[in-house]
């Protein structure tokens, strides 16, 4: 009835359409016990671009983000079913989710400042967590966004983007060409590619991996 308060979830499946939920630290439960494997899940790190869910706009984060994968064919959260409005796991849903409530915002705000999980929580096999490190060494996100948000970039800065995004896509096909990394786990350890994270910024690439890239276009520009 119009104007009555809402009082709980009509499953509209809104939330779910709109975002996924970032993990909190109670929630390395649900990695261990199978719920959540590793290949659904991806990892924003320090410096990128990402949509605030209580700010509303795009910052660039000062911490790491462990969050749940969209589904490629709807971009809704991976778990979520579009033909009934269902969650799949809905009995062992992350934090955010259980204290989401649409018609009750202040609720969520005490828990989205809490502790969230970080890749470090999860991992601990001594070799992947050496080349979490690397590749933090060479491609930090901090420096790359930096470079991207600078008005007109030198020609010398918009060499080391150049070389952070080459490096960063052979770092990755290595891995796969070598049979170390399930490639649907590679979001969750080394975090979205440079190319899927500049696209938000509005900046695209001529060329390709063999003979390397051109950066084209960017919001300041």
């Amino acid at each position: 009835m119009n104007g009555t308060p809402q009082k709980g979830c009509s499953r509209c499946g809104r939330c779910c359409k709109s975002h996924t939920p970032s993990l909190h630290k109670g929630d390395i439960s649900l990695i261990k016990g199978g719920v959540l494997p590793l290949n659904s899940l991806y990892t924003i790190r320090k410096g990128e671009p990402v949509n605030h869910n209580i700010e509303g706009k795009v910052l660039f984060i000062d911490t790491e983000l462990v969050k749940i994968k969209e589904s490629r064919k709807t971009g809704y959260c991976l778990f979520y079913n579009l033909i009934d409005s269902s969650c799949s796991i809905y009995q062992h849903r992350p934090a955010q989710c259980r204290f989401f409530e649409c018609w009750n915002p202040e609720k969520f705000k005490i828990l989205f400042n809490s502790p969230k999980l970080t890749r470090t929580d999860i991992v601990t096999d001594k070799t992947m967590l050496e080349l979490m490190k690397a590749h933090e060494q060479r491609v930090p996100c901090g420096r790359f966004y930096e470079l991207l948000n600078t008005e007109k970039p030198s020609e010398d800065k918009e060499s080391e983007i150049v070389e952070m995004i080459n490096y960063d896509q052979h770092f990755r096909d290595f891995l796969i060409k070598q049979s170390l990394l399930d490639p649907e786990e590679m979001d969750f350890y080394f975090g979205r590619s440079l190319i899927k994270g500049m696209q938000a910024l509005g900046f695209s690439l001529e060329g390709s991996k063999e003979d390397g890239f051109l950066l084209i276009g960017g919001s300041n520009g």
